[in-house]
């Protein structure tokens, strides 16, 4: 009982690795991309705890990714777990090609596999079908601008389709209720990058003949999904705030995924140097006032703007140099929008002639 006890470290907001990303100004730019939802950051900051306490790797991640993580949930608008977000642990390695060195850890968030099903019904699509392309099957596709329009794939129906051998490629539709299509097309290439970049591309089901098609089948309906439904871990929907090394993509840093199981050391110093992005409290901040600002479209819209108890809670939260940097930005905004005095080619104010019968 003891051993069960002392194995159990409770995880709330207060616990270090979480206070920094649940400061006041963070749970204010939480709880404005959250308006309209169930939930609130309280909420969103205490199912993030619960994750960790669950896996406690997710605990040696640095908070910038944590940060990106609670943000990614708040802007869908839902929470974390098997119908939200999930996160995976992927180690950062820093260093130049063949002398590489592991930095930290950071969690990367996606979108679970439930939560798209649902999302996809909410968006209209009745179907999503996959299917591996042979060697010696017809298979043609149509392309409109560089869009995929169509795809002809035929084969007999007798033809042996399994495991690895004679596969060139594979190929995904969503049909819609309303009977508009989207295509996914993938080539061998593709399929070998999915498979390297797997958590299972070494003694898992990527080398085993029977279920090689099904992992493959299985990796068109993600991309398809994700490109229908936005996860920023393929690059598209979110959009991640943290740079990868070299300015890529999230997916394509140089992380790999740590098991749950395993608890490396790592190095949180340098890893923060990989993603200042966020470093600072006030980042979030004037990050979110200029958003909001972008949304003003009259003097009157920044004035109630400035009102509002979120505007407060950022600026109460903020440092005197964001302070300033807040009111700088709204004043620019006004001013943006205040009516321009037309003038004359010399630069010369223009007046209107008063109508006869009055002074001018």
């Amino acid at each position: 009982m003891d051993k069960q006890g002392s194995a159990l470290a409770l995880v709330t907001k207060d616990v270090p690795e979480l206070a920094p990303v649940a400061s006041p100004a963070m749970m204010a730019v939480l709880d404005n991309y959250l308006v309209g939802s169930a939930f609130d950051a309280q909420r969103l900051v205490l199912d993030l705890a619960a994750m960790m306490l669950v896996h406690p790797p997710l605990r040696k991640c640095t908070k910038e990714s944590l940060t990106n993580a609670l943000i990614f949930a708040a802007r869908h608008k839902t929470t974390f777990g098997q119908y939200g977000v999930e996160l995976v642990p992927r180690a950062i390695y820093d260093g130049p090609k063949g002398n590489k060195r592991k930095v930290g850890e950071q969690a990367v968030p996606s979108l679970a596999y439930r939560y798209k099903v649902e999302a996809l019904k909410d968006m209209g699509v009745r179907e999503v079908f996959a299917d591996l392309v042979y060697e010696g099957d017809k298979f043609e596709v149509n392309r409109d601008g560089g869009v995929v329009v169509n795809v002809v794939h035929e084969y007999p129906f007798d033809a042996k389709r399994e495991g690895t051998k004679g596969v060139r490629g594979a190929w995904g539709v969503a049909i819609y209720e309303d009977g508009r299509r989207r295509y996914k097309v993938l080539n061998m290439t593709d399929i070998n990058r999915a498979k390297a970049a797997s958590a299972t591309k070494t003694g898992g089901p990527w080398n085993d003949d029977l279920n090689f098609g099904p992992m493959v089948v299985k990796t068109v309906k993600h991309r398809l999904t994700e490109e229908i439904v936005g996860d920023f871990t393929k690059g598209a929907g979110g959009g991640s705030l943290l740079p990868a090394p070299g300015g890529d993509d999230a997916i394509d840093a140089d992380y790999e995924e740590v098991p749950f199981a395993d608890k490396p050391d790592s190095s949180a110093a340098a890893a923060d140097r990989l993603f200042r992005q966020g470093q600072e409290p006030d980042a979030p901040a004037t990050a979110t006032i200029e958003e909001l600002l972008r949304e003003c479209h009259t003097p009157d819209a920044v004035t109630a703007l400035k009102e509002t108890e979120a505007f407060k809670a950022l600026w109460k939260a903020s440092a005197r140099a964001a302070q300033d940097e807040i009111v700088a930005k709204c004043k620019a905004r006004i001013d943006g929008l205040q009516p321009k005095i037309p003038t004359s080619p010399e630069g010369a104010a223009t007046q209107t002639a008063p109508p006869p019968g009055q002074a001018a």
